[in-house]
């Protein structure tokens, strides 16, 4: 069963994936990574991400968040584990943010059914995250905890 939160604009880092790597232990390195969807303001003009979808090794994204670690305005971040081909990944359609229903309807989903956990950066003032492993949403709860269980936030009137 899927775990997510949902983070609305409270403090300026959560949309810096630097504050959310560090929210979940830094283990953005164990994973590959597909972005899609993204609109990224550059804090050094440093143009990045500007294709439909990115497929990124966890340790380049970290390289390149340590460069420039901007704001991010949309963006979904779709982590797999390293074994998972981009090929496979590509057999479905790409995620986005702007107008999935899915984030706010009970049960959570992944949008890719192959993917671990997706971050998702949603018009610049709210961070979803939706997880397989409970341990990333305890551990962004500890971090952020003006966090909104998802799946409660969706079943409330």
């Amino acid at each position: 069963m899927m775990k997510g939160i949902v983070v609305f604009k409270h403090e300026e880092n959560f949309s810096r994936l630097s504050d959310v790597f560090k929210a979940i232990g830094n283990i953005e390195n164990e994973y590959n990574w597909l972005i899609t969807n993204s609109e990224f303001v550059s804090q050094n003009d440093t143009p990045f991400f500007n294709e439909s979808y990115t497929w990124i090794k966890g340790e380049k994204l970290s390289e390149l968040i340590s460069k420039d670690d901007g704001y991010w305005i949309w963006g979904v971040f779709s982590a797999f584990e390293k074994n998972i081909k981009k090929e496979e990944v590509l057999t479905y359609p790409l995620p986005f943010a702007n107008g999935y229903k899915g984030f706010w309807e009970v049960p959570l989903t992944l949008q890719n059914p192959l993917a671990e956990f997706e971050i998702v950066e949603w018009d610049g003032n709210t961070l979803i995250v939706i997880s397989k492993n409970d341990k990333i949403i305890e551990s962004l709860k500890k971090y952020y905890p003006f966090a909104c269980d998802l799946e409660k936030y969706n079943s409330e009137d």
